[in-house]
């Protein structure tokens, strides 16, 4: 086995050597974007979205549901095909 060699290793290509100069620089400026965004943990997130629906479910009509006399997508009539 002395006399064999490795065969040699495919390297993959980098997407971000495909772009252009003008494609890399928006991609950059994008970036430096994001990262002035504020962001918060998505425990806390989480708490506040909670909060938020548990705040909102005693109006909520998928929940309570709509009164049939003021709802205005109940059918007049009955739909017939011929």
């Amino acid at each position: 086995m002395e006399g064999q060699q490795a065969p040699p290793q495919e390297v993959e290509e980098d997407p971000l050597d495909l772009l252009s100069p003008e494609d890399l620089q928006k991609y950059v400026d994008q970036l430096k974007k994001e990262n002035l965004l504020s962001r918060t943990k998505t425990s806390e997130g989480c708490k506040v979205v909670m909060e938020f629906i548990t705040e909102r479910m005693p109006e909520d009509p998928l929940i309570i549901g709509i009164d049939s006399k003021t709802n205005p997508f109940i059918e007049k009539r009955d739909c017939v095909v011929f």
